[in-house]
Formats: structure tokens, sequence, C-alpha cells
């Protein structure tokens, strides 16, 4: 089991090229066989209120606990309010309406976004998971990535339709990467039930405005994430 490491990238697990136009079209390829029915993928309940649990036992996988490590070396800071591992922000996205995580680079935010997403599609019927970056790459080289990485190395098969920025499970049950300048992105998304936003202060109030249709959702849960870079946008706010 790896603990909270990045993985193997979705072209060293297709055994793509990682650059030019014949790449991304061996991957869409190659993604396509990676679907299934519809109406052969059933939900998990079971593991809806058990990130941690989900992680283990369908992804193969096993988050940390900041208190579990505070008390396992004897460091309390560890622990300290404010602070939280990762599986306190995979529980605190699923119970939470808002969640913002500022931190290091290289601090796993965008794998904690992956396994949240992963988690929150699979364990509810219908639900939808929105992400959205500054830039299409973002989005597509760094979170969709891992994403797909987590999902062709899980230790369960996981069905869906699944493409490089996008996963369908039925009608009104998938993910899917959106930037704020995408048009499709200003209507026709209801009812979103998780919407996460990867580095956060890179997007400008403005680059948001496309998103306000899901901000208002009622029952839509938001996680930003980012490094604290700047004192001002979404981030910040």
């Amino acid at each position: 089991m790896s603990y909270g490491s990045r993985g193997s990238s979705a072209s060293e697990l297709l055994g793509l090229q990682t650059v030019g136009t014949r790449a991304t079209a061996q991957m869409a390829h190659t993604l396509e066989s990676y679907a299934y029915h519809a109406e052969s993928v059933e939900p998990m309940p079971e593991y809806r209120d058990y990130p941690r649990e989900f992680c283990v036992d369908i992804l193969g996988i096993n988050p940390w606990s900041s208190k579990e490590l505070a008390d396992e070396y004897g460091r309390p800071e560890l622990n300290a309010p404010g602070t939280a591992g990762q599986v306190e922000l995979l529980e605190a996205l699923q119970r939470e309406r808002r969640v913002v995580c500022p931190s290091c680079f290289g601090g796993g935010k965008t794998w904690i976004e992956s396994c949240a997403s992963i988690h929150h599609v699979y364990t509810r019927k219908p639900a939808m998971v929105i992400h959205t970056a500054p830039t299409m790459h973002q989005l597509k080289e760094v979170l969709w990535e891992q994403i797909i990485a987590l999902l062709h190395g899980a230790r369960r098969k996981l069905k869906g339709r699944l493409t490089m920025t996008s996963l369908k499970l039925g009608p009104k049950w998938l993910m899917r990467g959106l930037t704020g300048k995408s048009k499709s992105a200003k209507g026709g998304l209801h009812p979103v039930t998780l919407f996460l936003i990867e580095e956060a202060s890179g997007l400008s109030h403005d680059d948001m405005a496309g998103f306000d249709g899901i901000m208002i959702q009622e029952d839509v849960h938001v996680g930003m994430f980012g490094n604290p870079l700047h004192p001002h946008g979404p981030l910040y706010d």
C-alpha cells in the first residue's frame, strides 16, 4: 500500500507517450476501451460515510491522519487546531459545506482531491462532481492524470465511461473537469454535489463567475485547494 504518494502517472500506467497530438489520440483511444454499459455500474453506499475505508478497500491506498501521526510520534503540534491530515480532509469534504485547504508545494493536495472525487461519485447516485482550475493543462495533466492513475490502479475494478477529463457512470452521475472560461460551465450543471477547485490561488473572481450557479446550489459541497501565494482571490476570501 502507498501512503499518500502521488502514484504512477496515467501515461505510465497506460504505457503511452506524454507529448504530442498522437499521444493524446492514443490516450483517448485507450481510455475509450475502459468503458462499460452504464446500467452495469452500481454505487457503494456502504462506504458513503467512510472515505478512508473506501480508499483502503477499493483504491488500495492508505491516507494518513494528523491525529494518528501526532499520537504515534508524541508531537501534538501535528494535530494542532487549523491543521488536517489526509483522512481529516477527506472526512471534512463529505461533512462540511465549505472546506479551504491552503498548503505548501508538494503537500498532496491533488492526491486528496482525486481520492475525494472518486469516493464521492462511487458512493452516491445520482452524484455530480465538478473540478475547475486556472488552465485546462492543470486539469488534464495534473488533477485528471492522478484520477486516472487511481482508477486504473484500484484494487477493485471501477466501471464507468472515462475520458481524459470526465467519468460518466450514468445520467446525472458523473465527474467532469471545466475551466471558468468554458461556456458549458455557465449552465446546465445541476445538481452538483461536490465542487473542487484546484490551484484556487490562481483563479480570479472573474474566473469563478462562470460557476456562480454551482456555488449557490443547496446541497453542493465545495473544496478549495491551493498554495496561498496572494492575499486576494477566492482562496483568500
